[in-house]
């Protein structure tokens, strides 16, 4: 047999043996053909398949972010913590990426307090690099922050959004008028005094102030003897 029959009796037996074709079977499972590692049935475009047969498996497609500019929910095929699926350039929606990114500088300012980078939490809603410094746009950041600055005792401080208006330090605690915070919160130790002196404050930075009775024992002291009353020693 000629090396040129062998050749294509090779080619035509390798081209034969393809990957049999994937089929979407709804968000949070692995689709039809595909694995752990590449768990999303996508078309040979890139575009999500959508409950029909697709060309292959992908890591992850861009399926949360482009929807909505406070949107915090995991790209599909994405986790909590690296929550943005990512390519060699931005993606369209519903389409393939390469990785999963902790976040993305997706604004090019804030104009709303409430607005946040694509993976960012509203309690440190701003996509930084390692240095601190904004990536550039539409490209990944390695950390989540919050540019805040304590400007008001009792409302809403600069860079926080309403729903976690208390910029805080990583303690928790305030960083002072004027001084700026790490995170924002929706409480600190400061604005949860309520000024009763039958109870005790505390703050939760995620669901906000409670106040706990202090048990009636903890009110009552013994009477001090009057210097009449002492003995002498």
């Amino acid at each position: 047999m000629h090396f040129s029959s062998i050749v294509a009796l090779l080619f035509f037996a390798t081209s034969t043996v393809a990957q049999p074709p994937c089929t979407d079977k709804g968000k949070g499972v692995i689709d039809d053909c595909c694995t752990e590692d590449l768990p999303i049935c996508v078309h040979q475009n890139g575009a999500a398949a959508h409950g029909v047969t697709g060309h292959h498996c992908a890591l992850c497609i861009n399926s949360q972010f482009p929807l909505s500019t406070r949107q915090t929910a995991p790209d599909e095929g994405c986790d909590e913590e690296f929550r943005v699926c990512v390519g060699d350039r931005p993606l369209a929606a519903n389409v393939e990426g390469k990785d999963c990114a902790v976040c993305v500088n997706s604004l090019q300012s804030f104009s709303d307090p409430n607005d946040m980078d694509d993976g960012c939490p509203p309690e440190a809603p701003v996509c930084v690099n390692d240095s601190g410094a904004d990536p550039p746009i539409r490209t990944r950041g390695t950390q989540c922050v919050a540019k805040c600055v304590d400007t008001s005792l009792t409302g809403s401080d600069q860079g926080c959004s309403r729903k976690f208006p208390i910029c805080v330090l990583a303690d928790g605690s305030d960083p002072c008028i004027g001084v700026p915070g790490v995170k924002c919160a929706k409480c600190s130790p400061a604005t949860c005094n309520d000024g009763d002196p039958c109870t005790d404050d505390f703050c939760d930075p995620d669901t906000g102030c409670y106040h706990v009775p202090i048990p009636p024992t903890r009110h009552l002291r013994a009477p001090e003897a009057r210097p009449d009353q002492q003995k002498d020693e």
